[in-house]
């Protein structure tokens, strides 16, 4: 029987291993991709379970976000309750719709270029707890699907099924000073066989001028990605205008794809909604742009 080998994935459009991790929130994407020791309500589902209980709220959010390099629609809807209970806890759906493309390279024969669809659902619980206002700690626990459909002729070194399991997001927040954040998180507890869901350890620090400016450093800690630990870098500032306007700013470096970010972001924050958008532009790796939307409503 005659087999092929394959030898080198020489191109890669869309990357799609860091389509989940890419759902982070707009106020997130807007600052860099920051917010691990600064989130709330449904940037905490997301991000670090730990920070809903950072402020009182019953939020209703929903997000979205699209990423051209693999024509990925990116979702979440979320239910935030820190105000009724002293333990605060989020409900949350996420879907990812991406189609990516790769080209791979053979020993012998043409080139093979893989099209295909992923589709991603993700439903998880968050639970968090504060401690004498000092220390507070989080708890997400998910449960993921993840299937993805490929050409009939795809060659069986490449071909990949459904991936389906449950994992978790463990985080604490320190605040030592009323203006000063320390965060960490360690991501996908669970490891999950599927290169989306890698275990990561993130770290980050937040300082706060009262409710007007807020400015935050994360590095991310990645595990599963090579032989190596691969890091990526976050710094990114959010400063409030009148109350209701908010403007954001930020940047990343990403070790594994060897990639440079810039973000912006803008909202509009009234009394019982919120409007938000964020945009995150690679300026050095290759050519990515991914934009959110957002909504949220202020229940109490």
């Amino acid at each position: 029987m005659k087999t092929t080998t394959l030898i080198l994935v020489l191109l890669v459009t869309g990357l799609p291993a860091a389509a989940a991790q890419d759902l982070q929130g707009t106020r997130s994407t807007g600052m860099g991709g920051t917010l691990r020791a600064a989130p709330s309500g449904e940037t905490a589902v997301l991000l670090n379970p730990a920070g809903m209980t950072l402020s009182r709220s019953y939020v209703i959010n929903a997000l979205y976000q699209y990423r051209a390099s693999d024509n990925g629609s990116l979702m979440n809807v979320a239910v935030v309750d820190s105000a009724t209970k002293t333990i605060a806890a989020g409900l949350y759906y996420s879907y990812i719709h991406a189609s990516p493309s790769r080209t791979f390279y053979r020993l012998t024969g043409p080139e093979y270029s893989l099209e295909e669809t992923i589709q991603t659902h993700e439903v998880g619980l968050s639970l968090a707890y504060p401690l004498f206002n000092l220390v507070h700690i989080g708890l997400t626990g998910k449960y993921i699907n993840v299937d993805v459909e490929q050409p009939d002729d795809t060659p069986d070194e490449l071909t990949d099924d459904t991936d389906d399991g449950f994992t978790m997001d463990i985080g604490a927040i320190l605040k030592p000073l009323p203006s000063l954040n320390l965060g960490v998180v360690y991501s996908n507890a669970i490891p999950i066989d599927n290169p989306s869901y890698t275990r990561q350890l993130g770290m980050g620090i937040a300082y706060a001028l009262g409710a007007s400016f807020l400015a935050e450093f994360d590095a991310v800690l990645d595990f599963d990605k090579g032989d190596e630990v691969k890091t990526s870098y976050h710094g990114g500032g959010e400063l409030f205008l009148g109350g209701s306007y908010a403007l954001r700013g930020g940047g990343m470096y990403d070790s594994y794809r060897k990639a440079t970010y810039v973000t912006a972001g803008l909202g509009l924050v009234a009394s019982k909604i919120a409007l938000d958008f964020g945009l995150r532009q690679m300026v050095e790796g290759g050519a990515e742009t991914m934009v959110a939307f957002s909504t949220r409503v202020f229940l109490q």
